[in-house]
């Protein structure tokens, strides 16, 4: 799911995955899909949150209309529409990506880069 450089920072720096599936929102995919956790254990404070999913045609309308009914708002980009979470959210710095295709999320914005299937 990652790039093979962020995997190995991870590692080296002594967190370890854990995965399963997504569970973001009521999205319940029936495609592909991942979440992954990553996490120090002797420091629980070091974590790192991204996940990826497959969509089927039209599951990307359904998703977006069902995170605005939470406060999300869109922004339209280069790589795909950004959800933006209520700004009484903490932390307001996640990174949600859709595209017609899938949908990504990271812990920011910039790491959704990390994951190698949103490129």
């Amino acid at each position: 799911m990652l790039a093979p450089d962020v995997d190995a920072y991870l590692r080296n720096v002594g967190m370890t995955p854990s995965t399963g599936p997504w569970q973001y929102f009521e999205l319940f995919p029936t495609g592909a899909n991942i979440e992954c956790v990553w996490a120090a254990p002797e420091n629980p404070r070091s974590v790192r949150f991204y996940a990826w999913s497959a969509l089927k045609p039209g599951e990307k309308d359904s998703f977006i209309g069902m995170v605005q009914q939470s406060g999300y708002h869109t922004e339209t980009g280069a790589d795909g529409t950004w959800l933006i979470p209520p700004e009484d959210t903490y932390p307001i710095d996640d990174g949600f990506l859709i595209t017609e295709e899938w949908v990504a999320y990271a812990d920011t914005r910039e790491r959704i880069r990390d994951i190698v299937w949103a490129h």
